[in-house]
C-alpha cells in the first residue's frame, strides 16, 4: 500500500470538512493493521480532527454552574472549585457511549491486570467539571434540576485553561444521523484500507462525548487529565500531591480566582435562584474576603453614615491583619475590596439590632 493511496482516501473525506483546515497528510503512517500519525510527539494531524470535532469552547465568554445552597456554603469555605474523576459518572453510559460509537473495542475489554474494563481505568485518570452557556438555552429545567429545585444558586464564571494542561469544550451529544468526522475516517480506512484508524489523543477526547438524553444540559466541559510528571517537567512541584478523596470519589481541588497550573477559574457573579435568600446568599459569600466583593451591600438611597464607613475601614484593616496571619499582608485589591464588605456588611448589619 502506497502512501498516496492512503492520502487519497482522506482527502476524499476531508474536503466535506473545510473547518479541519490544511493539514500534513504525509504524517500518516501504516503498519499491517492501523493507520496512525508519525509517532514524533506532535500530533498536530489529530489534534486538527479532533478539534473539528469536539471544538474548543470562547474562553472570552462566561459559563454558569446551578447547584444548591450547600454547594455554595462549601465553596465559600475553602475558596476552591473541585473537579471530580470521570468515574464518577459511568452509570450515565459516560466515556462507554463515545467507545461503542466510534469502535475503539479495546477499551471495552477486561484488562486482565485490574480484571476491570480498560475504558473504567482510563476514567480514574480524567477529571471534570461541568458548566453551562448563558442564557441557559433550558433555565426553568437547570434551576429545578440542578439548583435544589431553584433554592440553591447559579454560579457565574470565566475560565482560563492552562493549554496542553486543561480542555474546555462543548459537550458533543450522541445522534446516530449526524455521524462524526472520526466515524467516517474509521470507516474509510476499515473499508478502504483495511485498516483501523488511531488518532492521538483521542482517550481524553470520549470525556466531551454524551448520551443523546443528556442533551437538555447543553454542557460545556473543563477537563484535566492526570499526567506523569515527566510530561510536566517544566514544574517544580508535583500538581497532583492535591488530589483529595471524599471517601467515595477522587477530586481535584483548584483554588478560585487564583491562577494555578492548570486553570485560572474566577467566580465572577452568583446568582441567587427564585426560591432562594438573596440575603442570604450575600451574607453567605462576605464570610470570605475573596468572595465578599460579589455581595452587594447597599440598595440606592440606603448609603452608610460618615460614622458607619469609618468603622468599615476600621474593621476592614483588622481582617487584613487576620488574612495576613497577624500582620498587614501585601495589598491586593480584590482582597482588599473584599475585607471592606465584609466589615461593610457587618456595620450595617447592626441596624437591624438597634
Amino acid at each position: 500500500m502506497t502512501q498516496l493511496q492512503v492520502r487519497t482516501v482522506f482527502q476524499r473525506v476531508l474536503k466535506h470538512y473545510p473547518e479541519v483546515g490544511p493539514v500534513n497528510l504525509d504524517r500518516l503512517r501504516v503498519t499491517d493493521t492501523i493507520v496512525i500519525e508519525a509517532p514524533d510527539g506532535e500530533k498536530s494531524l489529530s489534534e486538527a480532527i479532533l478539534n473539528s470535532c469536539f471544538p474548543h469552547a470562547d474562553t472570552g465568554l462566561e459559563y454558569v454552574h446551578y447547584t444548591s445552597f450547600r454547594t455554595l456554603e462549601k465553596v465559600v469555605a475553602t475558596g476552591q472549585w473541585r473537579l471530580y474523576w470521570v468515574i464518577r459518572r459511568l452509570d450515565e453510559a459516560e466515556y462507554q457511549t463515545f467507545c461503542h460509537d466510534h469502535g475503539l473495542d479495546g477499551y471495552l475489554d477486561v484488562d486482565p491486570r485490574t480484571n476491570g474494563r480498560r475504558f473504567v481505568d482510563m476514567c480514574r485518570d480524567l477529571f471534570y467539571t461541568s458548566f453551562t452557556r448563558l442564557p441557559s438555552r433550558n433555565e426553568t429545567d437547570m434551576w429545578h434540576n440542578f439548583a435544589d429545585q431553584g433554592r440553591g444558586v447559579r454560579l457565574v464564571f470565566r475560565i482560563r485553561p492552562v493549554l496542553k494542561r486543561a480542555e474546555l469544550r462543548p459537550v458533543r451529544y450522541q445522534n446516530q444521523l449526524l455521524r462524526t468526522l472520526i466515524q467516517k475516517l474509521q470507516e474509510a480506512c476499515k473499508i478502504q484500507l483495511q485498516r483501523s484508524l488511531v488518532l492521538m489523543g483521542i482517550s481524553r477526547i470520549g470525556a466531551f462525548y454524551l448520551p443523546m438524553a443528556f442533551n437538555i444540559e447543553d454542557e460545556t466541559r473543563l477537563l484535566i487529565k492526570r499526567f506523569d510528571m515527566s510530561d510536566m517537567s517544566d514544574l517544580s512541584q508535583n500538581p497532583w500531591a492535591v488530589v483529595q478523596n471524599d471517601d467515595v470519589h477522587q477530586y481535584l481541588p483548584l483554588p478560585l480566582n487564583e491562577d494555578n497550573e492548570f486553570c485560572r477559574i474566577d467566580l465572577v457573579r452568583v446568582d441567587a435562584g427564585p426560591r432562594c435568600s438573596e440575603e442570604e446568599m450575600h451574607r453567605e459569600l462576605r464570610k470570605n474576603p475573596r468572595f465578599a466583593h460579589l455581595a452587594p451591600l447597599l440598595k440606592v438611597g440606603d448609603a452608610m453614615t460618615n460614622n458607619e464607613h469609618e468603622e468599615a475601614r476600621r474593621r476592614a484593616y483588622f481582617f487584613a491583619i487576620e488574612r495576613g496571619g497577624g500582620k498587614l499582608p501585601p495589598y491586593h485589591p480584590d482582597l482588599a475590596t473584599g475585607d471592606f464588605c465584609r466589615a461593610a456588611g457587618e456595620v450595617r448589619a447592626q441596624r437591624l439590632v438597634k
